[in-house]
């Protein structure tokens, strides 16, 4: 299973490696729904672990056309050399040198790549049960059932209201209204196809926040883990992260709740609330707004349409660097964090104004962040 020992770090790993064969987790949900908070939560437990975003299928699996066939041993290579060679991986602190070699020995498919990669993250910490959690993997939820049959899904939910409030003021995706409404239907309606299977578990942001330590114990009886207390003791791990996930780094708290009273404009609620439609309700969230008149929806599409040209043009670069060299990973990497940085620049100002009206945002860490 793994190459012969170099070092003791790396004969710990295998001695535990074996242990680390518990079917993974995968918390789902839409971008900004509290999968930040979740995640910190259960990587807190002892036999849990749940690392940073991996980004699986965007880096590595909508790839597999420049990379190819991973049975192939030099298709392997070049795969596993540029994927460690990424920004995210540096900020997994793994010993990369052993995890190349495991990688080589046990990554002949594009699913054993992933399982691998989780399964030796939680046997470099001692834990047992692999998980991930990537937000824009809800839309890739079925392929993970057909790829783990025995995984755990924890389905994440959040008022859309809320959810698009914050995901308005993130660099990485454009801001508008109606874009952030469609991710948030897009992604929940996608994780619900699987709400009937036994595999299958739904926890709401509002719950989790309200009661933490009653949806945790939901979820440790889910994975057939007892629950336990450090789940939901602080750290001081939120140093050095990206500032949209510092705030799930800091105690629990109501406070994000409802915050899309003064996040969005009237019209932006009303035109989530229509977007959102009948199933922001079948999970457990009212209507309150008007329903979207012609000029609110063509508010919308224009708001949309102009922040989607402008985030996608700055995005340019890095698409030709996905598409002219797929293979090159850590440079499309960069170039897509040089767009977002930009981005930021270009919107700081809304950025400002809609953060003082209590949204979801951190204006002063954009300004820090991003040199505006």
């Amino acid at each position: 299973m793994f190459s012969k020992e170099r070092t003791p770090a790396a004969a710990a790993i295998r001695a535990r490696y074996t242990v680390s064969l518990a079917p993974p987790v995968f918390i789902l949900g839409a971008p900004r729904s509290g999968t930040t908070l979740l995640r910190l939560m259960l990587d807190r437990h002892p036999l849990i672990s749940v690392p940073d975003e991996t980004e699986f299928f965007h880096f590595v699996y909508g790839r597999r056309w420049g990379f190819g066939r991973l049975e192939d041993v030099r298709n392997r290579a070049r795969l596993v050399d540029a994927y460690l060679a990424t920004e995210r991986i540096r900020r997994l602190n793994l010993d990369v040198p052993e995890l190349r070699r495991t990688l080589m020995a046990e990554a002949t498919s594009y699913p054993s790549f992933l399982l691998t990669l989780l399964r030796f993250c939680a046997a470099s910490r001692g834990k047992q049960i692999a998980g991930e959690k990537t937000a824009s993997h809800a839309v890739q939820v079925a392929r993970l059932l057909e790829w783990f049959p025995g995984c755990r899904i924890i389905h994440l939910v959040r008022d859309p209201r809320d959810t698009a409030a914050s995901m308005m003021q993130m660099p990485w995706t454009p801001r508008s209204a109606l874009a952030s409404a469609r991710t948030w239907r897009r992604s929940n309606e996608s994780v619900l196809a699987c709400s009937g299977s036994e595999q299958y578990l739904r926890l709401r942001y509002e719950d989790l926040v309200a009661a933490p330590e009653d949806q945790l114990r939901r979820v440790c009886a889910h994975l057939g883990v007892d629950y336990c207390g450090a789940m939901l003791r602080q750290d001081d791990s939120g140093a050095g992260v990206r500032w949209w996930s510092q705030r799930a780094h800091k105690p629990v708290t109501r406070s994000r709740v409802q915050t899309w009273r003064s996040g969005l404009d009237p019209w932006q609620a009303s035109l989530v609330e229509e977007v959102a439609g009948p199933l922001m309700q079948e999970l457990g969230y009212a209507r309150e707004c008007a329903a979207a008149s012609f000029v609110v929806l063509s508010r919308g599409v224009v708001e949309f349409w102009r922040e989607v040209a402008i985030h996608k043009a700055l995005r340019l670069p890095a698409m030709a660097q996905r598409l002219l060299r797929p293979c090159q990973i850590a440079a499309q990497e960069m170039w897509q964090d040089r767009a977002d940085r930009t981005y930021a620049k270009l919107r700081h100002r809304s950025l400002g104004s809609v953060a003082a009206g209590g949204g979801d945002g951190e204006p002063a860490e954009v300004v820090r962040r991003f040199g505006v």
